[in-house]
């Protein structure tokens, strides 16, 4: 026998989902609940920022205001890659016309850096035992600059 407490909650509450332009007497034919004909009606259409004829907001405003996309872009180089391409003698600090100087080029020519182009920035990753080093780049780290300075060397 059914009774009210028998029947099932989800089997009470359950609604059929509408099936749009299944026929006039379906209750969403002929236009399917898109309104009338027009573009709007058609798949695939999307008017964002269409304003009718009239010229839109976003383009009778004025462009404002400029990205940089190359402010302060630096390269990292640390100590220990730097005194690992010195013990592989690929970085040579005791050239006679570099004068000790760690730079641009001398990075460069030791394969540490790929481009001559961006700025380079020393930071300290593991000490420095190579005492009396001179560098010559775009920025420090407060701690690189410290472990330079106390085994002897020069930041120009």
């Amino acid at each position: 026998m059914l009774l009210p407490h028998n029947v099932s909650i989800s089997l009470a509450n359950r609604k059929k989902k509408k099936r749009v332009g299944r026929g006039m007497s379906s209750g969403k034919g002929k236009t399917c609940g898109r309104g009338t004909k027009g573009q709007k009606a058609r798949t695939g259409v999307s008017i964002h920022g269409f304003e009718g004829g009239q010229n839109p907001l976003y383009t009778t405003l004025p462009k404002r205001g400029f990205v940089s996309f190359s402010k302060n872009k630096f390269v990292i180089v640390t100590l220990k890659s730097i005194e690992a391409a010195i013990k592989k003698k690929t970085l040579d600090t005791n050239n006679s016309s570099t004068n000790n100087t760690i730079d641009l080029e001398a990075l460069y020519n030791a394969g540490l850096i790929s481009n001559k182009k961006n700025k380079i920035k020393l930071l300290a990753n593991g000490g420095l035992k190579i005492r009396n080093l001179r560098f010559k780049l775009d920025a420090y780290s407060a701690s690189a600059k410290n472990i330079v300075l106390n085994a002897g060397g020069e930041l120009l």
